[in-house]
């Protein structure tokens, strides 16, 4: 198989590449931490790059595999000699059971929903259209002891 220098692939089987918000000076400059779930990013250039989603936000598409941020430049007031390293593109995974960081207590098997951060939290009482995913961590979550816990994430369903 071939690969064009400078085309990103997305294979179906395997998660999809974004870039971060900010990426070519679009929009304004975002850190996501790889487990962070995300959501396309809205007006300038908007659902062409991720963002983390917020507090039972619709439109999430899956979780962060790695930490990537919108390159930093000199012209920005950063000290060129410690800009960003990390790279500006994400993978971004699906239906698959990964670790995130939950914000309140959550039973193995109960359904979750985006929390503040790219986080996850307890469904509750949140209503269809909200939900996207189901904790899978053995004996559930206990957010005061450890907040990380692994989760089914399947995007908004």
């Amino acid at each position: 198989m071939f690969l064009i220098p400078g085309v990103i692939p997305n294979y179906k089987t395997g998660p999809t590449s974004w870039p971060v918000t900010g990426y070519n000076g679009v929009g304004t400059p975002t850190t996501i931490t790889g487990g962070q779930l995300v959501i396309p990013n809205t007006g300038t250039a908007a659902g062409t790059m991720v963002t983390p989603a917020g507090a039972l936000a619709v439109t999430c598409i899956g979780v962060a595999a790695n930490d990537g941020a919108a390159p930093r430049s000199s012209q920005d007031s950063q000290n060129p000699a410690v800009l960003s390293q990390q790279p500006d593109i994400v993978a971004v995974h699906y239906g698959v059971d990964i670790d995130v960081t939950y914000t309140t207590n959550v039973l193995a098997g109960a359904l979750i929903v985006c929390a503040a951060a790219g986080a996850v939290q307890d469904a509750a009482a949140n209503v269809f259209g909200t939900i996207i995913g189901r904790c899978t961590q053995p004996g559930g979550v206990i957010f005061g002891t450890n907040p990380i816990g692994s989760a089914r994430i399947a995007g908004v369903i």
